[in-house]
Formats: C-alpha cells, structure tokens, sequence
C-alpha cells in the first residue's frame, strides 16, 4: 500500500506546491510598467507636471506608486487611465475616455500638498496589468482640466511621450565620391 500510495501523494504535494508557488507569484509586485511625465507630457501651460509612476501587479488589480510635482498647491484632482493607445494615447483627440467607465475612477484623485507634490499609492482593482500596457494616463487639475498625460510602457523603454515629435523634415547630404 505504501508503495503505491506513497507516489501519488508526492505527486500531489509537488502540485500543490507548484499551484502554491504560482499564486505567491501573483502576489508579489512585478513593476515592469512605468509612467514618466516630462515636458513633452503637458497638455496645457498652467502647471508643470514632472515625475514618475510605477504601475505594478497585485494578486487584485494592479497598483500605481510614485510621485508628481508640478501639481496646483494643496488640491485635489482626479486621474485615470484612458482608453487611447500608442502615438495617439496622449493626443486630445485621440485619448478617448476614461479606461472601462468614469464612476468607476470616481474615488481615485491625487492630493497635492502646498508645494504642489502628491503621492500617489492606489490599487485600481478594475483593471489588469495588461489591459494598460500603452494606454495614456491623464492628470487632471481640480477644475477638470486636462493637464498631463503619459504613456505607461514597459520599464525598459528609453521614453514615455505621450506623442511622437512634430515631424522635421530632413535633408541628406551629398556622399562624398
């Protein structure tokens, strides 16, 4: 009995283990995604809004830490993810809206403190670590202006502009004989 029990329950053990170890995997933070605002990240002239987010998995949803400065002295506003993807991700006309629906980013805002900082540290449980790869996220002032937009690209990437560069033309210089 031994004998024969002995293996089956090894071969159980070492697929709970394995179904252990994966979901402890998804429990841990993979912080492969990054949001950078630069100058190139403004969408209008009021406020100068510089930094970097950290978009990470959680085992719910995925999580956004990081901090903005350049932000309206002591203030609340909101931010999202929209629903605009690659060079058009951050162009006012091709952002499109809020990512699923804007009640659902109802209670997700930055506050500011009074020199224009805000941390961020939010679990969005709406969401999942790959539907954001290459969506604009937008700041918002606390009128509902949009003043800020990133891309969220891999860690990896060199730059997150929301937009490519206006385009300047080139001229080839003659190769010499």
């Amino acid at each position: 009995f031994f004998r024969t029990a002995f293996p089956v329950h090894r071969k159980m053990a070492t697929r709970g283990l394995l179904l252990l170890t994966t979901a402890l995997a998804a429990l841990v933070t993979a912080e492969g995604y990054t949001v950078t605002y630069d100058a190139a990240s403004q969408l209008e002239n009021t406020y100068t809004i510089l930094g970097t987010l950290t978009v990470a998995q959680e085992s719910t949803g995925i999580k956004f830490t990081g901090t903005l400065t350049g932000l309206e002295p002591s203030s609340t506003g909101e931010w999202h993810v929209h629903t605009g993807t690659g060079n058009n991700a951050c162009d006012l006309t091709g952002m499109g809206a809020p990512y699923t629906s804007p009640a659902q980013w109802s209670g997700i805002k930055w506050t500011s403190d009074a020199s224009g900082s805000a941390t961020f540290d939010q679990s969005v449980s709406f969401l999942t670590y790959a539907d954001v790869l290459d969506h604009g996220v937008v700041i918002h002032l606390s009128s509902g202006t949009k003043s800020a937009c990133a891309k969220i690209l891999a860690a990896s990437s060199a730059t997150s502009s929301p937009s490519p560069s206006p385009s300047t033309p080139t001229t080839s210089s003659p190769s010499p004989s």
